[in-house]
Parts: structure tokens; sequence; C-alpha cells
């Protein structure tokens, strides 16, 4: 479990989070929404350790590190030219360490409506 508890970050002057209190459950899914400026990013890197000057407290009682259970699909997807949708993903799995042969058969399909997602072809 993920407690949140009066969370607080500034930038100078301005507060952009401020008595923030949250609890995310194992197996549950959430969504950050928000207007520009909002404070979504900050919440986000003081979850994920990129910022550690904020009031407040981050309390994981599963005993991992928050980005080894946690996922950001982002808003605007970003697709590199040259890699495949499976190519593209066995780099997101590189990059948290874990290697590319543990994606299930099919995985890389899981959007088959967008072109560029397929699994064997690259975005034009």
């Amino acid at each position: 479990m993920l407690s949140i508890q009066n969370l607080g970050k500034s930038y100078g002057p301005q507060q952009v989070l401020q008595g923030v209190n949250l609890t995310l459950r194992p197996g549950s899914i959430h969504g950050l929404v928000g207007a520009n400026g909002a404070g979504k990013t900050t919440l986000l890197h003081c979850l994920y350790g990129l910022l550690t000057d904020y009031s407040g407290q981050i309390q994981e009682t599963t005993g991992l590190a928050i980005r080894d259970h946690t996922g950001v699909l982002p808003y605007e997807p970003y697709f590199y030219p040259r890699l495949t949708g499976r190519e593209y993903l066995e780099f997101c799995l590189q990059a948290r360490h874990r290697p590319g042969s543990t994606l299930r058969p099919g995985t890389a399909c899981w959007s088959c409506r967008s072109t560029s997602m397929r699994r064997n072809i690259r975005p034009a």
C-alpha cells in the first residue's frame, strides 16, 4: 500500500502541492488528471524519488520501491520511429532492468488499432 500524507512542494515562493493526502491499495488502477500546472508531474516526481525536498510523508508498505511495481502512461504516447511496438516495449522493460523475455506472447499487440504499435511494423 502507498500512503501519502500532507504532501507539499514549493518552487521558491510558488506552492505547487499543498496538503495532498492519498492512499493507493495494491492491485488498484488510478488516473491522475488536472489542468496544466496543477502539480501532476511534481507529484509523480516526489513519488518516484526524483524530488526529495518536499514536506509531508510518502510511505510504501510492501517493502518494494515504488518504481518496481508502478508504471506511468503519458497522455500523448511517443513512438520511436525506428522501433516496432514489441521493440519499444522491450526497451521500456530494459530501462527498468527487466529482460524483454518477460513479455508474454502477443503483448506487443495490446493496441493493434494503432499501426505504430503493431508488433513488427515501424511507424512511417
